[in-house]
């Protein structure tokens, strides 16, 4: 019984760290919200490259409340470098492309980290299509609203999702 209820918050653990990563990006919406969300990726202790997509994304969005310039650049740096490196280890994973989709998107245009955008919508839109994230509806539909209001999409791309919702 015990090994039983072992392996069921073994299995659980993971699916939770990432809905909690999940939650928290999602609701980073001013300095506080995206310091807790930091927080939360900082003290993970795993090496997945989805939670260190998400590091990288909770770092670039702190770069927006730095003061000075050079910090708010070390920081974008930083966590864009995390992202990259998420994507180099699993470059096929539509939740890490989609992260970097949304700092490429929000990055301002002079850092020039906005060649992706496309591929990464594509490969979003793509996972949608096939069901991928059928087991977290919320964050699917989150993901599409997302991809409605600030990806460039074709007409047949926005009839697609639209009829996803």
């Amino acid at each position: 019984m015990w090994i039983t209820i072992l392996l069921a918050l073994t299995t659980l653990s993971p699916n939770s760290e990432i809905n909690t990563f999940r939650s928290l990006y999602f609701s980073a919406n001013c300095e506080d919200s995206t310091d807790k969300f930091l927080d939360h990726c900082n003290a993970s202790n795993s090496t997945d490259a989805v939670v260190r997509a998400y590091r990288g994304c909770a770092i670039a969005m702190s770069a927006e409340y730095s003061f000075n310039p050079f910090t708010k650049l070390s920081r974008f740096t930083e966590g864009k470098d995390l992202i990259e490196s998420a994507v180099a280890a699993k470059p096929t994973d539509p939740e890490i492309r989609f992260l970097r989709l949304g700092v490429q998107i929000f990055a301002p245009g002079f850092l020039n980290y906005n060649d992706q955008i496309t591929a990464d919508t594509k490969v979003i839109v793509g996972a949608i299509t096939k069901n991928h994230w059928s087991a977290s509806p919320d964050f699917n539909s989150k993901v599409i609203a997302f991809l409605l209001k600030h990806a460039p999409l074709s007409a047949d791309e926005k009839a697609l999702l639209n009829s996803q919702r």
